[in-house]
């Protein structure tokens, strides 16, 4: 996967980040109403440079005090610049009798926003040992900030983790902290949306083209709205959905990606990421869909271009609640595709058709540790079923039982997936048989519906020794 800027890391993995559970503990702070201001500071008497690749480089701080609680107290000391981006000085104190340790800017927590934007730089942390001081930097890159039209820093929000002793049960998240800089309102310029998500997506892999935008409403649900909508390829294979995301709420919530389907191919099961986002402010997510299945499951399943996107998206709060269940939404970003239904080769091979399920043989990739069974999988059955192995030992080859690693597979309603079974070459080897030239493969299979019902528990066989086959 193609390394992308900070800001855009939420929006484009996470989660992958995500899994299907997360916890938080009862002690984070879910009533995050308020957003801690405090009154502009004096303009700095000299100001040696006021543009710096273009970015306003003028804003400064006055010292003020981020987080005072249980001996423990958070400063923010200055605001300077250094080459191509901004520097925030940090200064902390712990006279409490626990040791301490903040952050801000993770991946558990990515609760930062200058101006009208959530940001995703601002990653910091600082341990600070019962009696000690620490000073910390955090940095906000200019060409992040700019692709969002955002000219200069007039407003930092800040949101802050702190666990005493390591204990990650007992952290605090702080509300998103406001420090005003000396800067003049209404600096950013105003960027139509098709401009700004091609910038953005451009940050650090160019040649992404915008092939599709709709400034429409394509969701609402407590307070939060899907306001645009783009979709974006590359000449090297990348497709990518982008969501315009405003959070109208009094509350920061935390917006989540699920269910991820293409041309009703389907690659991505469950939560694949998540925005946290501020009362008031705008985000992105950046959902890159040919990251979330291999390049040869893209060929296998005969799409080249996308012409229609589903996926779900819920609303939680910070204990990941959910204020509004996960709902289905749909993009038609193109009316050509290039899907081949089922893309039948040489290696195509049904194996199974019965209650609604098709299984067919796609062949056989090799790599140094593997050789993966690839197996396209049709569901036309009106729910989500799982195919697995059933949590046993259920393949031979050639009489002999063989190690080998597979996942579930969920398939989503009137859909279809591509599963992998991964057969350890090692265990291959050991029992005599020739990777290039398997044989007889029999494999178990358990088929279950989306209450985790059996529907049914298959053997499919491929034998390729046999001329009839």
């Amino acid at each position: 996967m193609k390394r992308i800027s900070a800001l855009l890391i939420a929006i484009s993995l996470m989660g992958c980040a995500g899994t299907k559970t997360d916890q938080v503990a009862s002690t984070v702070q879910t009533e995050i109403t308020p957003v801690i201001e405090t009154a502009p500071s004096a303009t700095a008497e000299t100001a040696p440079e006021v543009k710096k690749d273009g970015f306003d480089v003028s804003a400064t701080i006055e010292e003020q005090i981020l987080y005072e609680s249980d001996g423990i107290v958070l400063k923010a000391t200055g605001l300077t610049y250094e080459d191509s981006r901004a520097k925030l000085m940090l200064n902390a104190e712990n006279s409490g009798s626990h040791d301490v340790e903040i952050l801000s800017g993770t991946m558990g927590l990515s609760c930062n926003a200058v101006n009208s934007w959530m940001i995703h730089d601002g990653w910091m942390n600082m341990k600070i040992p019962s009696g000690k001081k620490a000073n910390e930097t955090v940095f906000f890159d200019f060409e992040p900030m700019q692709a969002y039209g955002i000219a200069g820093i007039e407003t930092l929000y800040m949101t802050f983790q702190i666990e005493s002793d390591g204990k990650y049960s007992d952290r605090i998240v702080t509300e998103p902290i406001a420090v005003h800089t000396s800067l003049a309102s209404n600096q950013d310029k105003v960027i139509p949306f098709e401009e700004m998500v091609t910038a953005a997506a451009n940050l650090y892999d160019s040649g992404r083209k915008l092939q599709y935008c709709d400034n429409s409403e394509l969701y609402n649900a407590s307070g939060v709205r899907v306001t645009d909508t783009a979709y974006l390829t590359s000449d090297d294979g990348d497709k990518i959905l982008v969501l315009g995301l405003i959070n109208e709420s009094d509350q920061v919530l935390d917006i989540d990606s699920s269910d991820i389907a293409a041309n009703g191919f389907s690659i991505c099961s469950g939560r694949w990421s998540s925005e946290t986002i501020i009362p008031g402010k705008r985000s992105f997510m950046m959902l890159e869909l040919s990251s979330m299945k291999n390049k040869e499951d893209w060929e296998l399943m005969g799409i080249t271009d996308v012409s229609d996107i589903t996926l779900s998206l819920g609303v939680r709060n910070l204990n990941y609640e959910y204020l509004s269940k996960p709902q289905p939404i749909s993009v038609h970003v193109s009316d050509v595709s290039e899907k081949e239904e089922n893309k039948q080769n040489d290696n195509s091979r049904e194996l199974y058709s019965a209650n609604g399920v098709r299984i067919v043989s796609k062949g056989f990739v090799e790599d140094n540790l593997y050789v993966e069974w690839k197996l396209l999988i049709e569901n036309t059955n009106e729910y989500e079923i799982e195919v697995s192995d059933g949590w046993g030992k259920n393949l031979s080859i050639n009489d002999y039982m063989i190690d080998y690693v597979m996942f579930a597979e969920y398939v989503g309603a009137k859909q279809s997936s591509i599963a992998e079974i991964d057969i350890f070459r090692r265990s291959l080897e050991d029992s005599g048989i020739d990777p290039a030239n398997l044989g007889k493969v029999e494999m178990g299979l358990e088929i279950n519906d989306d209450k985790y019902n059996v529907i049914d528990t298959p053997k499919i066989v491929l034998d390729m020794s046999s001329t009839d086959s």
